[in-house]
């Protein structure tokens, strides 16, 4: 773990798991074994992310995230509060998630794409979001 990197009251980091510079993760928060957070990445408060997640650099997300197991979330991604994202899913680089959203398992979202709030992305969406 980066020595300047914040982790917030009462939340935990798994086992093996990288946290980098300039990371924060807010208050209430559990972060799984082996996940990776990377630079200049800002998570609220109850933050949850599954094991051998990778979040990139320059992602911001507000309070009550969950992310699933296996998950990637590339550079530049903004995510709104109250958001759930299913385990093996790929959000790429320059995504916009708004609140109050949830992305089922195996969903793979391209490069800058707009996630409306209130949104719901069905399991197993290989193509539809692009």
């Amino acid at each position: 773990m980066s020595p300047d990197a914040e982790i917030g009251y009462n939340s935990m980091v798994g086992a093996n798991s990288v946290i980098n510079k300039n990371v924060s993760i807010g208050e209430d928060s559990n972060i799984g074994k082996n996940v990776t957070i990377n630079k200049d990445t800002h998570l609220r408060d109850n933050s949850e992310i599954g094991d051998r997640s990778t979040i990139n650099k320059n992602v911001t997300a507000g309070d009550d995230l969950t992310v699933g197991k296996n998950v990637t979330i590339h550079k530049d991604v903004v995510v709104g509060s109250k958001v759930t994202i299913g385990d093996n899913t790929e959000i790429h680089s320059g995504t916009v998630v708004g609140n109050n959203v949830w992305i089922g398992a195996n969903v793979f979202i391209g490069n800058r794409v707009t996630i409306p709030s209130n949104s719901v992305i069905p399991p197993e969406n290989r193509s539809g979001y692009k």
